[in-house]
């Protein structure tokens, strides 16, 4: 019976074990957007596969999905998007073997695409204030500040009402990653920023107003999406003559490296990040120590007051 049933299963088609795969997803409440990325990446793969005239799981061997890592190099794909694909065809081929729809993960056989270790992409002290010269509108200048002091993700930063801000300066993400809620804060000036954008709007004047809004048709309200927040920074980079292309994200890790610069603890900052753990932030936590260390060779009394004692006696 078990050997009619792994013959059965060597003929699934590739399509049919996404479906399986993106059905379990939705089953364990998976956003839409991760969703979306595993159906996009797989999709990629099915679409090689067949050009190699792989029809069937029988057929993805670990030969074949080092070769689509080769095809990936080979097509532009950089070091990042490489290991992405990587791992989501390993997430794949192992759900696949846990449901007994394949024998094992092939994938156990490759190893994962190597990962350069980059630097945290982080803002400077001098570029931000380029970036707020740039802004032309009140706007701009609070969504900087906002972004900064919040460290929040594009998505709920785009996702905020006006009642999701007390006046304390205590902002209430309430769909974070994983569905879970947490309470962000700006502090006084951005705050002070925020309130002079909203003084001018003509639409926010109830609490389920949208935050961030487009400066077009204001008296409609209509919400910024993600991408368009983008498109804003873009600009602003591009007005401010910066040299590199300003993201969201860049806020982000600049509100994490800044915070742990200026003394607070990891464990607050993962809250506040809205992580559930501090993994995510051991490498920023080590730059911030490499600071802490420059700071001392710079400024330690021996090598500083001392050494000069000793060169005036």
């Amino acid at each position: 019976m078990a050997k009619n049933h792994r013959t059965q299963n060597a003929q699934l088609s590739l399509m049919e074990a996404v479906e399986a795969f993106i059905l379990d997803g939705l089953a364990r409440r998976l956003s839409p957007h991760t969703l979306g990325i595993y159906r996009e990446k797989l999709s990629h793969f099915i679409t090689w596969a067949e050009s190699q005239q792989i029809e069937t799981m029988a057929h993805v061997d670990a030969r074949a999905l080092r070769l689509y890592l080769v095809h990936l190099q080979e097509t532009g794909h950089n070091a990042g998007g490489q290991h992405t694909h990587a791992r989501i065809l390993r997430a794949w081929l192992n759900f696949l073997e846990a449901e007994g729809l394949i024998m094992d993960s092939p994938m156990r056989r490759v190893k994962m695409p190597r990962l350069p270790k980059p630097q945290p992409d982080v803002l400077t002290r001098e570029e931000v204030q380029k970036l707020l010269d740039a802004a032309q509108n009140n706007r701009d200048k609070a969504l900087i500040l906002a972004l900064l002091d919040t460290g929040a993700r594009v998505s709920e930063f785009v996702a905020l009402n006006v009642g999701d801000v007390d006046a304390s300066g205590a902002v209430q993400i309430h769909h974070g990653k994983g569905d879970k809620a947490r309470t962000v804060y700006l502090g006084y000036k951005a705050l002070k920023a925020l309130r002079r954008w909203l003084w001018e709007r003509e639409d926010a004047y109830t609490l389920d107003s949208p935050l961030w809004t487009s400066l077009h048709h204001p008296e409609r309200g209509v919400r910024l999406t993600t991408n368009a927040v983008r498109l804003i920074l873009v600009r602003l980079g591009q007005r401010a003559k910066l040299t590199r292309r300003i993201s969201p994200h860049m806020f982000r890790r600049t509100f994490a490296l800044w915070c742990l610069r200026d003394g607070m603890d990891i464990y607050t900052l993962a809250r506040l990040m809205g992580h559930a753990d501090i993994a995510t932030l051991r490498h920023y936590l080590a730059l911030a120590e490499m600071d802490a260390a420059a700071a001392h060779r710079r400024h330690g009394p021996v090598n500083g007051y001392l050494s000069s004692q000793e060169g005036d006696s």
